[in-house]
This record gives C-alpha cells, sequence and structure tokens, in this order.
C-alpha cells in the first residue's frame, strides 16, 4: 500500500514584507493600504509597524 508522508514547511514570506516597505517608501502604496494588508491577514501588525514606525490600530476604514 502507498503511504505517504507529508511535512508542513512553512514559507519565508519576508521577501514580500521587503517588497511592501520597498513600495511604501516609493509611494506606491500608503498606510491604508498597508492597515487594508493587516485586516485581511496577510501582513502582520508588526511589519506594518516596523515600515510605518507607527502603531497599529484597527480602525472602521480597514477592510476585511
Amino acid at each position: 500500500m502507498l503511504k505517504l508522508n507529508f511535512t508542513f514547511k512553512p514559507f519565508n514570506l519576508n521577501p514580500c514584507y521587503t517588497q511592501a516597505e520597498k513600495m511604501y517608501n516609493w509611494g506606491w502604496i500608503d498606510k491604508h493600504d498597508l492597515a487594508n494588508d493587516v485586516a485581511q491577514g496577510t501582513l502582520p501588525a508588526s511589519e506594518y509597524e516596523r515600515i510605518t514606525g507607527d502603531k497599529y490600530e484597527v480602525s472602521e476604514g480597514t477592510t476585511k
């Protein structure tokens, strides 16, 4: 019988966070865009705070 062994290996998302930081620094996206990424779960709040220098706070203007 065929036996499968799956091992989860987490992805390294640091290149994605670095790209978001570059786009923010270039002015292609703003704090609101990054806050939406946090609300949608694609960017950790700690990365938002590192990139913008501001504390992340949930607001009504962000989408989920």
